[in-house]
């Protein structure tokens, strides 16, 4: 699954072939495919975030956690057994259930 994207970074195109903050964040290049969904939250005590998640079906190298606390492959409808931020949890509940891939 995806990359998700700052909107308000948006300065370059979201889909604009491999996609460099993947590298940053875990050590892959990634090709990004089809927009997936679109989030935006806002936090009870001020402060959004505006998130584009896209489809990854193809990277090259190999995962390395670089700044999250895991990263695991997993089958989706796994992923509600995992902690998530709230801003993240409606997508996971959405992965889970089939409905967005």
């Amino acid at each position: 699954m995806g990359v998700p994207r700052r909107q308000d970074r948006g300065r370059r195109n979201p889909r604009a072939g491999p996609c460099p903050r993947a590298g940053r964040r875990a050590g892959i290049k990634a090709v990004i495919g089809p927009k997936v969904t679109h989030i935006r939250h806002n936090y009870r005590h001020g402060g959004a975030v505006d998130l584009q998640f896209f489809a990854v079906h193809e990277f090259t190298g190999e995962i390395e956690n670089r700044i999250f606390q895991q990263v695991r492959w997993t089958r989706l409808e796994d992923l509600t057994s995992y902690e998530f931020l709230t801003a993240d949890r409606g997508l996971i509940r959405d992965l889970a259930a089939g409905k967005l891939l």
